[in-house]
């Protein structure tokens, strides 16, 4: 079926006329001949025998001709007829529609005559608007076609939703569940700002002042670090590396051996832990008579304190003479160290020696035999029946009663200390003196002396 538009060019036209197919050459109307011949077609109702002549020039009838000429413009009373007249388009007799190729008026259905073709037109509403609801193609607006028709936003004419307009022809917006390609980070069409798009279709990260579940703890919006959510969205707390209010340091380790234990206090003599390079001990009390006083020092002997089972004294002192010692030890009597009240002080327990255990120097009469010194002294060092003489250095016989006189006699026979006895009959009275058998050793009070008598 035949769609033409205007202004329509009519020579070579095929027309349908009657139901047989007419073919005839038309030339636009008022177009004169011109050279190479324009061609004049007699009247289709005329006498039979009128001729037409063409030889390059005017056209003439033969007299007596009563057809009538051509004229360019059609007899609308013929329009329907089946034959194509003059100044028509085209005439399917009975057929001419206007919801076909030929209308009522004999004219070629276009897009744009106010009529719809069937089967080739959509619609036809004979205006040049192209928003409304009939295209100027004749077919239906539609969202996709590239028109923005009524009720739509917009209409680019492509499916893509990445674009300002959507594949439905609404406008992008933020919520739509597009992202809109270099205006919109994300879009996921919900009204949550807790997951990862927010609702200005940004996507969430830490600072945006909303907390996105399950990564982020907090969200404060701030760039101050040391409030209650910190700067990487993680709440406050002690290790996170940051001092908080409450916090005297916040070293972001759980060592407690440095300058900031992990409870995020300084390190302090007394807190129990060993501050490396700067304590010695830490045993987290007050006492000092532990193995660990309280400077944080290790006990030792000349610090003041007396530590309990080690030492029995300490008076922090360089002096070895007073009460007590440079070992911490009290002064005593053998302890090596001659204290205030001591002539000596040897160390030792040798009674002999030039020191006695009681302190005091070696003397003749202080009844301690001193060694390769004395022989004697007082009471010490005597043997039976003697006494000491001549400054310690000598034994004498004591004095005896009657009958019991001691005496020594030696090589010479010369009396010499008193570990001899001098009433037997081989030393009678004096070394030597042997009493003949028949007679015995007896005392001699005349002579107050032992002699031989018998």
């Amino acid at each position: 079926m035949l769609h033409l538009s205007r202004p329509l060019a009519r020579s070579g036209l095929a027309i349908l006329a009657g139901g047989a197919l007419l073919v005839g050459c038309f030339s636009d109307p008022g177009a004169g001949g011109g050279e190479g011949g324009g061609q004049s077609t007699s009247g289709t109702s005329g006498t039979s025998g009128a001729s037409t002549t063409t030889a390059g020039e005017e056209t003439s009838t033969s007299a007596g001709s009563t057809g009538s000429g051509t004229d360019d413009t059609g007899d609308q009373e013929s329009c329907g007829d089946g034959v194509l007249d003059p100044g028509e388009e085209c005439d399917l007799g009975l057929n001419n529609s206007d919801l076909g190729g030929c209308t009522n008026s004999c004219t070629l259905a276009y897009c744009g005559d106010g009529f719809v073709q069937g089967g080739v037109e959509a619609c036809d509403d004979g205006n040049n608007n192209n928003d409304d609801e009939c295209t100027n193609s004749c077919s239906l607006a539609s969202c996709g076609d590239g028109l923005v028709d009524v009720g739509e936003d917009c209409d680019d004419g492509n499916s893509d939703n990445t674009d300002a307009c959507l594949s439905v022809c609404v406008a992008a917006s933020c919520g739509d569940g597009y992202v809109y390609a270099g205006v919109e980070e994300c879009d996921d069409a919900n009204a949550s700002n807790a997951d990862s798009c927010l609702n200005t279709c940004t996507a969430a990260s830490c600072g945006d002042g909303l907390v996105h579940v399950g990564v982020e703890a907090c969200d404060d919006g701030n760039m101050v670090d040391d409030d209650e959510c910190a700067n990487n969205c993680a709440s406050a707390s002690c290790g996170d590396g940051v001092v908080q209010e409450g916090e005297e340091c916040d070293d972001g380790n759980s060592d407690n051996t440095d300058a900031c234990l992990s409870t995020c206090k300084s390190a302090t003599c007394g807190d129990g832990k060993v501050h490396a390079g700067v304590e010695e001990c830490d045993d987290g009390n007050s006492s000092n008579t532990d193995s660990c006083v309280n400077s944080c020092e290790s006990a030792v002997c000349g610090d003041g304190f007396v530590e309990g089972g080690t030492e029995e004294c300490d008076d922090g002192n360089s002096n070895d003479n007073d009460d007590c010692t440079n070992s911490c030890k009290k002064s005593e009597c053998g302890d090596g160290v001659v204290q205030e009240n001591e002539a000596c002080d040897d160390g030792n327990a040798n009674n002999n020696d030039d020191c006695t255990n009681a302190c005091k120097e070696a003397f003749c009469g202080d009844s301690i035999v001193h060694e390769d010194k004395e022989a004697c002294d007082g009471e010490a060092g005597l043997k039976p029946h003697t006494q000491c003489v001549l400054g310690c250095q000598k034994l004498g016989c004591v004095a005896q009663e009657q009958g019991d006189a001691w005496g020594n006699c030696n090589a010479n026979m010369q009396l010499d200390g008193c570990e001899t006895s001098l009433s037997t009959a081989a030393n009678c009275g004096q070394c030597g003196n042997v009493c003949p058998k028949e007679m015995s050793c007896v005392w001699q009070a005349q002579v107050e002396s032992y002699g031989c008598s018998g």
